[in-house]
């Protein structure tokens, strides 16, 4: 796996937001400062200074955390109300949605003490798994992975960059901060196949919401699972490195 992550410190990651207008008894959600969240606590770094807030490890996010039961897949335009069903086993995530009483759609993603990362989705495998948050790491942050993407048993050479950037959801009564991470995947062209022939590209994003996990994904416009009730909402940011 070719993943580049940076040294960084301990710092505090999110905090209260501003709130905007309510639009059809759902609060859209405005612009969010930055502050303390419990348990991410500063330190100094001796290598790398990134702006942006941290994620220091798991519990700063908690990205495992099953994200509601209810939601809607949109397959191909089609809009298809679903159960989702979460199941947790040996630090693997699996993310089922249901439409009377069958699978049409499955997720699988691996959370550990390294970070939180992309099995299978979409039909289609990635190995080494695809990290999606990386611990430590300043959203606004990004890395290259490389690897295999498998389909009906059909292996490719691939590659991809991952960004992230803030987000933030309204649930319930309140606001919670999160992280959007948008992956550009290539697909390299086959052994063997014409020199001139460029590699397929696609992209991924997934909406990752503290406490409540992967609560929006989509990948190309083909395939988006949506939450059936959360409102939520991107909050641009950049990444600037010093050396010290």
């Amino acid at each position: 796996m070719n993943v580049l992550p940076a040294p960084l410190s301990r710092l505090a990651l999110f905090g209260p937001g501003r709130l905007g207008a309510q639009v059809g008894g759902v609060l859209i959600v405005g612009t969010l400062a930055l502050g303390a969240l419990a348990g991410c606590q500063p330190t100094k770094s001796d290598h790398l200074v990134t702006s942006g807030p941290a994620l220091v490890d798991v519990d700063c996010l908690r990205p495992n955390s099953a994200p509601g039961t209810q939601a809607v897949l949109r397959l191909a335009g089609t809009r298809i109300p679903v159960e989702l069903h979460c199941q947790k086993a040996k630090g693997e995530v699996t993310l089922r949605s249901v439409n009377k009483g069958a699978t049409i759609d499955k997720e699988i993603y691996q959370s550990n003490a390294d970070g939180f990362f992309l099995t299978y989705a979409g039909g289609e495998s990635f190995s080494p798994p695809l990290p999606l948050l990386q611990y430590p790491m300043r959203i606004g942050q990004a890395w290259q992975w490389a690897g295999d993407m498998a389909a009906n048993a059909q292996f490719r050479s691939a590659r991809a960059t991952v960004s992230t950037s803030m987000a933030q959801a309204e649930v319930g009564n309140g606001v919670k901060p999160g992280v959007k991470v948008r992956v550009t995947v290539q697909m390299l062209p086959e052994a063997g196949a014409n020199a001139a022939d460029a590699p397929v590209e696609r992209e991924l994003q997934f909406w990752i919401v503290e406490g409540h996990g992967v609560v929006r994904r989509e990948f190309g416009q083909t395939s988006i699972r949506e939450p059936a009730r959360v409102i939520v909402r991107s909050v641009e940011t950049t990444a600037e490195t010093t050396r010290r």
